[in-house]
This record gives C-alpha cells, structure tokens and sequence, in this order.
C-alpha cells in the first residue's frame, strides 16, 4: 500500500466523468486531470507542440496558431496508424506530469481522471480503478449535443475506445451515471464510494 490511495477515475466519452470528479473535488479530494495535462502540452508554450506540428503539420492549426484539436481528431480517429504516432508524443509526457502532481497533492486520497487510462496502459500506476458506467445510447445523445457532431463521427470516436464491457472488467468500484439519473442520486453515489475508500485506507494503517 502507497503513502496515499490512487484511484483511476476513467469511463467512456460523455459518460459524466467530469461531474463526478466535481462531486470527489467537493469533499476535498485531490483531482489531477490527464486530459486537462494533455490539453496544457498541446498548446503553443507546450512540451508536445513542436512534436505534433511536426509529425502532422501545419494544417492541423487554427487562425491563432493553436491545434485544432477537432481537426486533429479527424486524422487520429481514421488512422490507428496515426494515433499511434499521437499517443506516443503525448503519453509519456502526461504520464510525467501526473506522477509530479500527484507527489505535490494532498489529501486523503487521490484521483487521476484519465479518460483511456485502459488503452493507454496507465491503470499500472493506480490503486483502484473508478468506472463512470453509462449504456452506449446515452453516450451518443451526449456526445452529439455536447460538441454538436453527427452521429456518424460520434461513433468514429467510440470505436476508438475499449468497449463498454471490457471496461467494467477492470473496474473496482462503478458509478452508474445514466441519463435520467438525478444529479442528487449521483453525488450520494459519490460520497458512498468516497466513504468505502477512506474506510480502506482506514483499514490499511492499522
């Protein structure tokens, strides 16, 4: 047992991860978010820029120089060959910036919300893994009004992720998280997951 609990927060696109991590951030708990990481290294000032403009080029930019990250998408999501080639400029450098974070964090656990912490092998470095669970269907009706694509290109993007089941094979502890749950029952879900870990590690010092 570490000094401090990790726990992978992970969970298909649209599935509501952000709202969880919202609800664990409330009772104090320390989130580090890889996407957010992974966002701050794609910018101009970022250690993945200059990587990504040179394996893709220039086309992959909008006005103000920054990468488009849809436009990007629209490569790496038709090409494994190429998301292969993006993952490798910007995993280990996530992963870094993670294992930074979490020696500099405190609290009485702590969570990285990273949203292919499976297919990108990152489940090594946790603890626990938190899955927020929703059907497929809902993911899509999500995704589509969310960032306002079609249901074609939404599906492109679930492709490129593990499959609902495979996932819930790796989860310690689920949060369903469906459409017409209420946010009132989620965050009762939270606390109740919230309450078991500290019991956990209640457990583990004695």
């Amino acid at each position: 047992m570490k000094d401090s609990l990790i726990i992978g927060l992970t969970g298909g696109i649209a599935s509501g991860k952000s709202t969880v991590c919202k609800f664990f951030s409330n009772l104090s708990i320390p989130i580090i978010d890889a996407d957010q990481i992974s966002h701050d290294l794609t910018k101009i000032n970022g250690l993945a820029y200059s990587e990504i403009i040179e394996c893709f080029g220039e086309s992959i930019t909008g006005e103000n120089g920054d990468i488009d990250r849809k436009k990007l998408g629209s490569i790496v999501f038709k090409s494994k060959r190429d998301k292969k080639k993006l993952e490798s400029i910007i995993h280990p450098k996530v992963l870094d910036t993670i294992q930074t974070e979490i020696k500099s964090a405190e609290g009485e656990y702590k969570i990285i919300e990273v949203p292919l912490l499976i297919e990108s092998g990152f489940q090594k470095f946790t603890d626990r893994i938190l899955v927020v669970d929703c059907s497929i269907q809902t993911q899509m009706e999500r995704l589509m009004k969310r960032d306002e694509i079609t249901e074609e290109y939404a599906k492109n993007i679930l492709s490129n992720q593990i499959d609902r089941e495979t996932r819930l094979k790796f989860a310690n502890e689920t949060v369903k998280n469906e459409k017409n749950n209420s946010l009132i029952k989620l965050e009762e879900e939270v606390k109740n997951i919230h309450n078991f870990y500290l019991d956990l590690i209640r457990t583990y010092k004695k």
